[in-house]
């Protein structure tokens, strides 16, 4: 994509759809971590319960 053959409106669409796209990529982002975070405790939880069976 030559960006000097671009118009104005079209470079603008195009930083529009850029920026939609980064925001969509910081929303899975933070639902990835939110999942990391989720199978931390977890997995830090199941030492412990298997320490109370014994």
């Amino acid at each position: 994509m030559d960006l000097t053959k671009m118009t104005v409106e079209q470079l603008k669409a195009l930083a529009y759809d850029e920026m939609v796209m980064l925001e969509q990529s910081k929303n899975n982002i933070k639902l990835i971590n939110a999942e990391i975070a989720n199978k931390q405790r977890v997995a830090q939880a199941e030492p412990a319960k298997k320490k109370a069976e014994k």
